[in-house]
């Protein structure tokens, strides 16, 4: 774990797809919404938003998708 050594880590961050974004991405994929979100799942957590970004990533393509990406973090000390 990263509380472990030798990280020692006191803090987690990371990204995931904004929720809203997460949504209308299964819709039209699948036509049905998900059960829940990587972004909820990472809020009942603890996980708290830190920033939001429109297009962060590319496509392989390399055009950016309407999506929205959050970057939440955890304190674990």
């Amino acid at each position: 774990m990263a509380v472990n050594e030798p990280l020692c880590a006191k803090t987690l961050a990371l990204d995931t797809l904004h929720k809203d974004s997460a949504n209308k991405l299964a819709l039209e994929e699948t036509g049905q919404l998900p059960k829940t979100t990587n972004h909820e799942w990472y809020e009942r957590r603890g996980y708290r938003l830190i920033h939001k970004r429109h297009n962060h990533y590319w496509d392989a393509h390399g055009e950016a998708p309407d999506m929205w990406t959050v970057f939440l973090r955890r304190d674990i000390t």
